[in-house]
């Protein structure tokens, strides 16, 4: 079964408002993949950028690190917590993976030349264009 890898949609992405962004219909396509992997009972994991960096918006504790309400993981949902782009690098995500027998995942979420594009290069796999957004470089803060 192939699995949904849901990469750092979180209450901090939408701050501040991004008007220098490609794909402003990445939440809806990731919101209608979420629900279809729900009703397939197929498997789903979120993952949370931990931000290492005390004044970031992603630092633990502040509402920004929290998954934005409609793509909150339901408790069966796997959850990876990550502190630097890739979700694979110290994180148990490929043990995950591997333990379950799960080959073969799509990869959607923001940001596109940051933590998507490194998570994809990582698996080896493709990732779900419509389903992923990003800011003009000079907007992007994920410290």
């Amino acid at each position: 079964m192939t699995t949904l890898l849901i990469i750092d949609m979180q209450v901090g992405m939408t701050w501040p408002k991004a008007e220098v962004r490609n794909n402003h219909q990445a939440e809806d396509t990731i919101a209608k993949l979420l629900e279809d992997w729900r009703k397939r009972k197929a498997p789903v994991v979120h993952v949370r950028h931990i931000s290492r960096t005390p004044n970031s918006p992603f630092w633990p504790g502040q509402p920004g690190v929290e998954f934005q309400p409609r793509f909150s993981p339901l408790t069966h949902e796997h959850v990876v917590e990550k502190n630097v782009p890739d979700a694979f690098i110290n994180t148990g995500l490929e043990r995950w993976l591997h333990a379950r027998g799960e080959s073969s995942i799509v990869l959607v979420g923001v940001s596109t030349n940051s933590s998507v594009e490194n998570t994809a290069r990582t698996a080896g796999t493709f990732v779900l264009a419509p389903g992923c957004a990003s800011r003009h470089p000079s907007a992007i803060n994920c410290s």
